[in-house]
Order: structure tokens, then sequence, then C-alpha cells
């Protein structure tokens, strides 16, 4: 009895971990093509109605919100690929915004 409960702790601790994987993976996708959507329609806006949206900075917060989400699931999720994928991702992407802020 406590082998198979010792087994099935471990199972669930794995896909939980997985899963934690997986939700970084996405949040870190989500944290780079949103913010690029949105600047691109408010772009578009900006040219048709000659209207200036001062966006920017809400834009690179969302980013920057999104991104540490996915690294702190990245860190829960370590041990499953999708968690690491994450977690590289938001990492690089997030010293990219800092160099970037830093030198502007």
């Amino acid at each position: 009895m406590g082998e198979e409960e010792r087994k099935e702790k471990q199972e669930s601790k794995t896909s939980q971990m997985a899963y934690f994987g997986k939700i970084s993976l996405w949040v870190a996708i989500v944290g780079i093509v949103l913010p690029l959507a949105l600047a691109l329609l408010l772009v578009a806006v900006d040219r048709l109605t000659n209207y200036e949206t001062i966006i920017p900075q809400r834009l690179y917060t969302l980013h920057f919100a999104l991104e540490t989400a996915a690294l702190v699931t990245g860190v829960l999720g370590f041990r499953s690929r999708y968690g690491k994928a994450g977690l590289i991702i938001s990492v690089i992407l997030l010293i990219m915004m800092t160099y970037i802020f830093h030198f502007r």
C-alpha cells in the first residue's frame, strides 16, 4: 500500500509540474504576441484617424507583467521541458526589454 501511494503522489507532482510548464510556455508566447498585435492595431488606428494614442507604456507594462508571470510559472514547472522553454523565453525577453529601456 505504501509503495502505491508514493508512486501515485509522484505521478501527481509530475503532472502538476507539466501543467505549470505548459502555462509558462503559453504565457511567454502570449506575452510576445499580444502587445505586438495591439501595437499594430494602434498604429493602424493612428494612421486612419490622425489621432495619436499614448499607449506604448501600457503595452510595455502588459509585456512585463505577462513575462513575469511566465517566469514564475516556469520556475514552478522547471522539471518539465515546457517549463524550461517558458523560463528561457521569458528570461531572454525580460533581459532584452531591460536593455532597451536602459539605453533608450
